[in-house]
């Protein structure tokens, strides 16, 4: 593949397939980028105490739940590629197998972490008086394991059979009780007098239970027929799924080191901490546009392949990238001259909004890099590369950003700026590297299927 593959395109049916795919999860993320929101900004008007506890147990919410992200990727890449071709038996086998493992799955997860919630807390280095708080902030959290399972991969379903909009619906729903819930079990209402920091975790409870209910419901209405459970199907979607869920626990588990590393920062970690979580928050203006292009074009490779049009395949993975880079171009520049403003959005802390206006500017120097990791990585995840995604994770993660930042905040005493520059610099490589991997042909032909 040859530079002039990005050209401008004006394929306008690529354009509109890439929207209609993309518009409904980039509405889904906004919502989840809502709850994260005001989960931030509740928490901040008790203290950003409780903003670096949410912060925390919110990163290993997100681990909890990497192995249900990992079968969404298989899911989408092989039923994807059924549908593609037409192969609604195998579409309807593939859903079942998807739908039983997320619930056995997810329920396991929800008793494990709920009965050792103070032993994980207790890993990452954190104050002792804040470990009894966080503990119990994640075990509330931990009953929400189960509901997000039958929604990630719910809403995979949804998209890889081309009703993206349904799982749109869901979340909308989903986001209407949890928002002002989040107020009302924190602060009360009328003779209600509220629960607290715990409210928040309660509110994100009942609301993904309310919209698993509702992904089932849709699920078993749309695509009928007996559940049976096949071992091939099975075997297919944990051979697709397992290099995902590597690549996720490298992820977030290089996410959770920097806790560390910002937790070792003394006097100062607890500042660090809250600004890594509203950094993180605000940087998912850019990143959540860019993740729902991904998870549409992880969809349309696949059935394109299913199709057999390899070409079909590049050109729309291309289109995204390019459109994707100019579209959020503004915002990205926004952000970085208007970082002090953003940043008071989430706190009013004079150290927090100084820490996260350089975790701003320092992460958004390096947008393109990451439109180009993000796009190109859905594309060959959908195509079923995990393996090539997961390599590429692992060297970037492991090899550069961990051993960079411990070296640049604590060896060289540059303190959280030095995680928030070994962050950008192994986002450079990540970049790179997908799009190197894109431009080869082992992207198309790891899975066979």
């Amino acid at each position: 593949m040859e530079w002039r593959s990005f050209a401008f395109f004006i394929n306008y049916e690529d354009i509109r397939a890439i929207f209609r795919n993309s518009w409904p999860v980039l509405g889904v993320m906004l919502f989840n980028f809502i709850v994260g929101y005001t989960d931030i900004y509740v928490a901040g008007l008790i203290g950003y105490r409780v903003q670096a506890i949410v912060g925390l147990t919110g990163q290993i919410f997100f681990l909890s739940i990497i192995i249900g992200n990992a079968m969404a990727v298989g899911t989408v890449a092989l039923v994807s590629r059924a549908f593609g071709r037409g192969d609604l038996e195998e579409v309807k086998s593939l859903i079942s197998q998807g739908v039983v493992l997320s619930v056995l799955i997810g329920s396991t997860l929800l008793g494990g972490v709920g009965i050792f919630s103070h032993e994980i807390v207790s890993l990452f280095g954190i104050s002792e008086n804040l470990i009894p708080e966080a503990a119990l902030f994640l075990r509330i959290f931990s009953i929400a394991i189960l509901p997000n399972y039958i929604l990630i991969v719910g809403s995979a379903v949804f998209r890889a059979t081309g009703m993206p909009r349904r799982a749109f619906t869901i979340m909308g729903i989903s986001t209407l009780i949890n928002v002002p819930g989040n107020f009302i079990l924190t602060f009360g209402l009328g003779s209600f007098n509220g629960l607290g920091a715990a409210g928040i975790a309660y509110s994100t409870v009942i609301a993904l239970s309310v919209g698993a209910v509702l992904t089932i419901w849709s699920i078993a209405k749309s695509w009928k027929g007996n559940i049976v459970l096949s071992k091939e199907r099975l075997k297919q979607i944990v051979h697709i799924s397992w290099p995902s869920a590597v690549l996720q626990f490298a992820f977030q588990g290089g996410i959770l080191v920097l806790y560390k590393y910002l937790a070792a920062l003394g006097s100062y970690s607890t500042i660090a901490m809250a600004a890594y979580t509203n950094g993180i928050r605000l940087e998912s203006i850019i990143f959540l546009p860019a993740f729902a292009v991904n998870m549409a074009v992880g969809v349309l490779v696949g059935q394109s392949l299913g199709r057999g049009s390899i070409e079909q395949a590049r050109r729309i993975a291309n289109t995204a990238f390019l459109w994707t880079v100019i579209g959020l171009a503004p915002i990205a520049v926004f952000l970085f001259w208007q970082a002090p403003l953003v940043v008071g959005w989430l706190s009013n802390h004079p150290d927090v909004c100084l820490e996260t206006v350089k975790y701003i500017r320092i992460n958004t120097a390096f947008y393109p890099l990451l439109v180009m990791s993000i796009v190109f990585g859905g594309a060959i995840q959908g195509a079923g590369d995990t393996k090539g995604a997961m390599k590429i994770i692992l060297l970037a993660v492991w090899l550069v950003r961990v051993p960079l930042a411990g070296i640049l905040s604590i060896l060289l005493s540059w303190g959280a700026e030095g995680i928030w520059w070994a962050m950008g610099f192994s986002m450079a490589l990540q970049g790179v590297s997908m799009f190197l991997r894109f431009r080869g042909s082992a992207w198309y032909r790891a899975f066979k299927g």
